[in-house]
């Protein structure tokens, strides 16, 4: 089938492509093709063959001639009789299984998926977005173009293998490499007889790019929201309060030491140590029995002078924590204004440590999404229970976010306190994902 032009040129359209890997492979694709008409060329060291069936194909392959003028390219144009041509090209390499002739509605498709991977291409022909006609691009055609795209018999020695084919920029190799033809590499991936084309194999590469990104900036978007939230101090002194007050401070000769609570595991930790007086006996289950969280109690320890043990309670619900300054002037002008007002002893490290999302793994050739989330200091703050509960509204204002705290001496007048934890002095801003 062919396009009639001026001159006699007879535009050779719907034409079956391959890049063969060695002799054999070439030889085999034009033993099947003895009866047809090809074009056999190097273009970019690659040798591609082109084979048009028929009694009458043409003079000149269409798609190779306007792969030497316009290196990316995708031709769309009216043959009549409600027949398009249409032919997409890749660094000056015809696509496999991309030249055809067919209905308008197919010839739209397959404009529309190729422009969609290659939005650069020149779009030819008769389509009505087209930016140039098919009549225009071959009038740049000299004579040695028109000679390079003549089809002939399987047998005639047509193949050029030095010939560097004009405007076809290497830089593309690089940038595009999925797309050029077959490609070797994919058609080696590729099963056995398989026809997957370098646009199925390009069309493959971004939907995994695309797959990951939706996948990656899912998890990030998740992991920031849950990197801002945790306990405040406020709510991890009140949870802790309430495992204190939930049992009493004694019970028969004993009395309540210290409570240490995991605030995001909502497990604590209870010591009851012997009165001065002395304790009546030193049976543990009368004592768990009396709170009332017997089938609740973990690993327990038994002396002469101490009894504890673990028990389970529910944690404080998370929060969204404010975000500290970056500025570390004001940090530490905050963690002074505490200090000196409350005499609650502050220490943490100088340098901050970065935290960053866990996200899949960036295919091959796809663009890694940044997962950094922000940066914390651990922080530890220490004093009277009673300053500390004072000091909590400052410690949540400033980003702290609670993991563990425990109140000692519980048995005295001055009952001490100590927390852990994280102050937020960086939130990475994830709008722009």
């Amino acid at each position: 089938m062919y396009i009639k032009f001026q001159n006699n040129l007879k535009l050779a359209v719907g034409g079956e492509w391959v890049m063969p890997s060695g002799k054999a492979e070439a030889a085999a694709f034009l033993k099947t093709h003895r009866k047809s008409r090809v074009v056999d060329q190097k273009i970019m060291g690659e040798r591609v063959i082109g084979a048009y069936p028929g009694k009458d194909p043409g003079t000149h392959s269409g798609a190779y001639l306007v792969a030497t003028l316009v290196p990316n390219a995708v031709v769309v144009h009216e043959m009549g009789d409600g027949q398009w041509w249409v032919t997409a090209i890749r660094d000056g390499i015809p696509l496999a299984d991309h030249d055809k002739v067919c209905d308008w509605e197919s010839a739209s498709r397959i404009m529309t998926d190729v422009l969609a991977f290659n939005p650069s291409a020149t779009l030819i022909g008769s389509a009505p977005s087209a930016s140039r006609s098919l009549e225009s691009v071959l009038a740049d055609a000299d004579k040695k173009t028109l000679a390079a795209a003549r089809i002939a018999s399987p047998g005639a020695a047509l193949r050029a293998a030095g010939v560097a084919v004009g405007g076809i920029a290497l830089a593309g190799l690089v940038v595009w490499g999925g797309w050029v033809f077959i490609g070797k590499r994919a058609a080696e991936q590729a099963p056995k007889g398989s026809a997957l084309s370098a646009l199925a194999v390009e069309q493959q590469k971004k939907q995994a790019a695309e797959a990951y990104r939706v996948q990656a900036v899912a998890a990030i978007k998740e992991q920031a929201a849950e990197f801002v939230r945790g306990v405040p101090a406020a709510a991890a002194i009140a949870y802790a309060r309430g495992a204190v007050q939930g049992e009493g401070l004694s019970y028969r000769g004993w009395r309540l030491r210290s409570v240490q609570c995991d605030v995001l595991a909502g497990t604590c930790k209870k010591t009851w140590i012997k009165s001065a007086h002395g304790a009546w006996h030193i049976d543990i289950s009368d004592i768990k029995a009396r709170a009332g969280i017997a089938e609740r109690a973990g690993v327990e320890s038994v002396n002469a002078t101490d009894i504890a043990y673990d028990f389970a309670r529910p944690a404080p619900a998370t929060q969204a924590i404010p975000v500290a300054r970056a500025d570390g002037a004001l940090m530490a002008a905050a963690i002074r204004d505490l200090y000196s007002r409350y005499a609650i002893q502050i220490t943490m490290p100088t340098a901050a440590v970065a935290a960053a999302a866990t996200v899949p793994p960036a295919p091959e050739g796809a663009t890694p999404v940044p997962a950094a989330l922000g940066s914390t200091l651990d922080i530890k703050a220490n004093g009277p229970l009673a300053l500390l509960e004072a000091a909590a509204g400052h410690l949540d204002a400033i980003g702290v976010k609670v993991e563990s705290f425990s109140v000692d001496a519980i048995d005295t007048l001055t009952p001490s306190a100590s927390m852990s934890g994280k102050l937020i002095v960086e939130v990475v801003d994830h709008g722009a994902l």
